[in-house]
């Protein structure tokens, strides 16, 4: 635990820096961070405020985090003791009347600090994207599922046609090829992938999947299954139907018009290197995962929405 903090709070080379934690967490959080911050180690100059330090990290890292809460610093470049010393000065955050407001320089004035002096091997991207966040590639992660996700994907359409077939709001569920098979896994635990991807050292490429693979028609069965009702199949291609083995009422239908012009067979991801070097595991079953995303479609479908 103490080596995770110290990898968060110094950069390689020992400098201090904002937590990549931090610098990639909600603005409220940030905010937070800041409050802190000041709290511990800030200045009250007149009618602002002012934090000092010497990691030229930090200070970029500061200056980015109260330009986002609306603040813009100005920069105070100090050597001192064969040192340099980076002060940033805050205006108030509810100030009053216009003083100092002719000090205030342009942005493109204030950005750079003393990039020259920057730890070589520490480097500082400032990105912007027409939505004002930065993403990153995280790898590859083959089909991940949660009861968020969108109708427009197989298994909430099944999912959440069984629930509304379970509270008498629709009679069959229609779908195209059920002999396709997919690498289906929980979305929380492949976040939780990607979240030790970031933490990892050195960037590189992985795979996040379960190493097995199901057809369709298993993901239906395990649906009602979760709603206490097993499925019998009849027929074959594009007149095979799925019935209620107690009751002999048609659930399921293949209608052709679902089938994709280009299908792919067989979907399944090898996560070894995840696994090896991130120890990263799923530990979700697919009927765990199934029964989850039922139970969450019979509760949105009780209250009368779907989404």
């Amino acid at each position: 635990m103490v080596g995770w903090l110290r990898e968060q709070l110094y950069s390689r080379r020992g400098y201090k820096r904002v937590p990549p934690l931090i610098l990639n967490a909600h603005p409220s959080i940030q905010a937070a961070y800041l409050r802190g911050y000041y709290a511990g180690d800030g200045l009250k100059r007149g009618n602002g405020d002012s934090v000092k330090t010497n990691s030229a990290l930090l200070a970029q890292g500061l200056y980015w985090l109260y330009a986002k809460q609306g603040r813009l610093a100005s920069v105070y470049v100090e050597p001192r003791h064969g040192s340099t010393y980076y002060q940033l000065n805050l205006p108030t955050a509810t100030p009053t009347g216009n003083k100092g407001q002719h000090l205030r320089k342009d942005p493109a004035e204030i950005r750079s600090i003393a990039a020259w002096e920057t730890e070589n091997d520490d480097w500082v991207f400032d990105f912007e994207t027409g939505s004002g966040v930065f993403m990153a590639g995280v790898g590859r992660a083959v089909i991940h599922n949660s009861p968020l996700r969108g109708q427009e994907f197989v298994t909430r359409k099944i999912t959440d046609a069984v629930a509304k077939i379970h509270l008498g709001q629709q009679e069959t569920l229609e779908l195209g090829n059920l002999n396709a098979q997919r690498d289906w896994g929980y979305a929380k635990e492949y976040v939780e992938g990607m979240y030790r991807m970031l933490q990892h050292a050195e960037p590189d490429t992985y795979v996040l999947a379960t190493n097995q693979t199901w057809p369709v028609r298993h993901f239906v069965e395990l649906a009602f299954q979760a709603v206490g009702v097993q499925l019998e199949w009849q027929g074959s291609e594009d007149r095979e139907l799925g019935r209620d083995a107690r009751t002999g009422q048609v659930r399921v239908r293949v209608n052709p018009r679902y089938y994709r012009p280009c299908e792919v067979d067989v979907l399944c991801g090898n996560p070894q290197k995840a696994r090896d070097i991130l120890g990263w595991t799923p530990t979700t079953s697919l009927e765990e995962l199934c029964r989850l995303m039922v139970e969450a479609d019979l509760r949105r479908n009780r209250r009368g929405f779907s989404f």
